[in-house]
């Protein structure tokens, strides 16, 4: 029986990119800009040769992405779940606080995303294309509460960008404004979908 090298074995291999990711999750956790943290800080905190970043990522730049698409994909489920099934205010305001509380659990990932989207085109490209998932749904929502196409497109893209600017701002903070924070986004979210008080 042939013996699988760490390359070719999907368990080792999986378990080897989650400890790259790990360690640059970690890295940007305790504070680490993106722009500081090299393959070789990552590698060392993973505890991995530098060499075996080239295995499995392209590069800084791919770890990033490949690090950030489960939690795009998670919350893109979440968000047209209940976009499709929103039927009153509470079930608005809770399903805002879900996204803020999975915003802040991955929020130096995320800043780390959104800084660099300033200044690298490919991570520019992968963000604005998973917030405009979100622009989509939400426009649909808005198209099947009366608005026409156009303007449902530009609705959409203004409330959900709204949302991604106030919680790259709350996320940081310690959570004591959440509340108001929320009753905002929600009385605006409800007024833009037609929901009574």
């Amino acid at each position: 029986m042939a013996v699988l090298s760490k390359r070719d074995d999907p368990e080792a291999r999986g378990r080897i990119e989650a400890e790259l990711i790990d360690a640059v999750s970690a890295l940007l956790e305790e504070g680490a800009p993106y722009a500081g943290v090299t393959i070789g800080t990552i590698t060392a905190r993973a505890g991995q040769p530098r060499t075996t970043f080239y295995t499995y990522f392209q590069d800084k730049r791919d770890l990033l992405i490949r690090a950030t698409d489960p939690l795009a994909d998670g919350l893109f489920a979440e968000v047209t779940a209940w976009l499709e099934d929103l039927g009153n205010r509470e079930q608005l305001h809770a399903a805002l606080a879900e996204v803020l509380r999975a915003y802040r659990a991955s929020s130096a990932l995320l800043r780390a995303l959104i800084e660099a989207s300033t200044y690298d085109e490919v991570i520019a490209r992968y963000w604005h294309d998973a917030v405009g998932r979100f622009i989509a749904a939400a426009s649909e929502r808005l198209a099947g509460a009366g608005a026409a196409p156009e303007e449902a497109h530009a609705t959409a893209s203004a409330l959900v960008w709204m949302v991604e600017r106030v919680y790259h701002q709350v996320a940081a903070e310690d959570g004591r404004g959440d509340e108001a924070t929320l009753r905002a986004l929600t009385d605006i979210w409800a007024s833009a979908l037609r929901i009574p008080a």
